[in-house]
């Protein structure tokens, strides 16, 4: 099993594993593709916590790439993989498909599903990446935990979303996640590359750690 340092390896050693799968479909993932981990942008130019993955065309970059970014409020492997996926889709046919027919041809053979524009993984493309993705270990990443708070100008009612107003006068505030939940897993499924992963109050860890369904194993924070 491989073990990566920083999440872009990961993400990019992922990006490797796909490129039979979407030959097997007669796509090709382009070469230029480079992968990150970062906030997404909003349509009205700001950083956006809805959205968990974005693809922007090699035409907006200098050094010529097609740039995916995943969100790093993600931090289960398999998930980021599916997320992963839907951007090279993208690469693939070309942002000026958007998620229209083309796309939504190669997005569901290779096994995505649900609304194109926040596809999940299917139980095709889990079934694969359950045999390929396992030797990249897991996905080094600790989720970024942070919470959106929109506002409004003072003394109006809530309207559409503004860019963030760092003066207080109305707009976006980003602001920690303050419900301290911690990250309990399965260290037999995180081993296997497929980690099992619930959230819980540091409280009612301490009363009892949940076992594992799969394992039937202590789940450790």
């Amino acid at each position: 099993m491989q073990s990566f340092d920083t999440r872009e390896e990961w993400m990019a050693a992922a990006v490797d594993r796909m490129r039979p799968l979407f030959a097997l479909h007669g796509a090709t993932i382009p070469s230029n593709v480079k992968v990150s981990c970062g906030f997404p942008f909003g349509r009205r130019g700001i950083t956006s916590l809805d959205a968990i993955g974005q693809a922007w065309p090699a035409v907006l970059s200098r050094g010529n790439h097609i740039e995916l970014f995943v969100s790093p409020v993600l931090d289960d492997g398999a998930r980021v993989a599916d997320v992963l996926a839907h951007e090279c889709v993208h690469a693939a046919v070309g942002n000026e498909h958007g998620h229209g027919p083309v796309f939504r041809k190669l997005a569901e053979a290779i096994g995505l599903t649900g609304k194109m524009t926040a596809t999940v993984a299917g139980d095709t493309f889990k079934a694969w990446w359950g045999a390929t993705g396992i030797g990249l270990g897991v996905y080094p990443h600790a989720r970024l935990n942070v919470l959106i708070e929109r506002t409004a100008p003072k003394g109006k009612p809530s309207g559409p979303v503004t860019p963030r107003d760092p003066t207080g006068r109305g707009g976006i505030v980003y602001r920690p996640d303050t419900t301290r939940q911690i990250k309990v897993q399965c260290p037999r499924c995180a081993e296997a590359g497929e980690p099992y992963i619930v959230r819980m109050s540091r409280t009612t860890f301490n009363r009892g750690a949940p076992i594992c369904p799969i394992h039937n194993h202590t789940m450790e924070a």
